[in-house]
C-alpha cells in the first residue's frame, strides 16, 4: 500500500547553467516544467515607443510664476491627450514646484 507521502511527482528534467536539475513539477504528462517546455512561447521585447511633442525638447527659461502655471497647464493638457507619458509629466511637475518654491 502506498501512502501519502510516498505518492511521486515528476519533476522537470531541464539541467540549469549551474549544472544542477530543475527541481520544478513537469507538466502533465511531460517532462518539463512550465518554464522549460519547449513548446513554451517566448515573448518578444516591446520596442520602446518615442512620442514627439512640444515638451520633449528643451524647456525654456522660466523667469516668472504665470510661464511656470502655463508649462503646467501644458504639461496637464499633454498628459491629458496622451502625448507623454505619465512618468515624464510626474518629472515635469515636479521640476516646475521645485522653480516655483526659487521665486
Amino acid at each position: 500500500m502506498v501512502s501519502r507521502r510516498q505518492i511521486l511527482v515528476a519533476e522537470c528534467q531541464q539541467i540549469l547553467a549551474s549544472g544542477n536539475k530543475c527541481r520544478a513539477i513537469a507538466l502533465r504528462g511531460k517532462s518539463y516544467c512550465q518554464h522549460h517546455a519547449p513548446a513554451r512561447r517566448r515573448q518578444v521585447p516591446r520596442r520602446n515607443r518615442v512620442r514627439t511633442t512640444a515638451l520633449l525638447g528643451p524647456v525654456p527659461e522660466i523667469t516668472s510664476r504665470e510661464e511656470i502655471q502655463q508649462m503646467l497647464t501644458q504639461t496637464v493638457n499633454a498628459l491629458a491627450d496622451g502625448s507623454i507619458s505619465v512618468y515624464r509629466a510626474q518629472v515635469l511637475v515636479t521640476t516646475l514646484q521645485t522653480l516655483a518654491k526659487t521665486f
